[in-house]
């Protein structure tokens, strides 16, 4: 048994042979300054663990509302990474890769066909399409990528080898996001409390919430961004900040469900909100409840 039957016990990684899968939904809406953008995605994933510290995962489909420009790059970019072969740490980091040279065979591909479709759009320019082959060609910039891409951060939490008791916060694992644009890193501490679950098919129910890191927080890069856009020289680098995850387990240690909630908000300025849920890809299941 994966999930801890007391205070003392530690939730570990667990086996399973038997293949399940995921359905995962992403909706995202984001404005900065004049220039909106909103997408829905929904993506199958199919998951094994042969071992409690491997992973082996693949793409079933995936789909999404946006398809112009950068975003239909997107979509190719995520159904080549959702087909994975990992290891992981006790803790669930990602250890290592091992389809990294495959990935990246596939990724090379993809941008030859790009570059013959579409020879003079900006969203596929050859220097844009050769940093995203920089990523998948460097297997340790690869998994940091795919650890903070947001439904990772759901199935492949680092939440592990850690004990928890109910109502009484400790500390979880440091976490990077980018919601508003990728040169601007934002850097949280993390808390993770136990709560009583509320479906009798939950063993284990998991919240995580993230505050900006202030020590790390590159505000003369934030107060750099918000200027070109505003004009305005002394604005505020400080957003407005939610970051809560939930997950929920059964009493083998499996993930029933899994919830990312995501806002960034520079008043008048800048506005990202993501709502990531993850579960089971059929339809009689607690977590299609919530």
């Amino acid at each position: 048994m994966s999930v801890p039957t007391s205070t003392s016990e530690a939730l570990q990684l667990s086996i399973q042979t038997v293949p399940r899968s995921y359905l995962i939904r992403t909706d995202t809406e984001m404005y900065v300054g004049d220039l909106s953008y909103h997408n829905v995605s929904e993506a199958r994933l199919q998951l094994v663990r042969p071992e409690s510290s491997r992973v082996v995962m693949r793409s079933l489909s995936y789909r999404q509302t946006n398809n112009e420009g950068e975003h239909q790059k997107e979509a190719a970019l995520a159904q080549l990474r959702h087909t994975l072969s990992l290891t992981l740490w006790p803790d669930g980091r990602i250890n290592s890769l091992g389809n990294q040279p495959e990935l990246l065979t596939r990724y090379r591909a993809i941008r030859a066909n790009w570059r013959k479709q579409y020879p003079t759009d900006n969203d596929f320019t050859p220097a844009h399409l050769e940093s995203i082959e920089r990523v998948f060609a460097d297997p340790d910039h690869l998994i940091r990528t795919i650890s903070q891409a947001p439904e990772f951060e759901l199935l492949l939490p680092a939440i592990y080898d850690r004990i928890y008791t109910y109502d009484q916060p400790i500390a979880g694992p440091p976490a990077i996001i980018t919601p508003l644009t990728g040169s601007l890193t934002m850097p949280l501490q993390t808390t993770i409390v136990r709560r009583k679950p509320q479906y009798p098919d939950v063993a284990l129910d998991l919240m995580l919430t993230g505050q900006l890191d202030k020590t790390l927080f590159p505000f003369d890069d934030a107060r750099r961004w918000l200027q070109t856009l505003t004009g305005v020289v002394d604005i505020d680098p400080m957003p407005s900040l939610q970051y809560i995850l939930t997950f929920e387990f059964d009493k083998q240690g499996n993930l029933l469900y899994a919830g990312r909630f995501v806002t960034c908000i520079y008043e008048n300025v800048a506005m990202s909100k993501m709502v990531t849920t993850v579960g089971p890809d059929s339809p009689v299941s607690s977590a299609t409840k919530h």
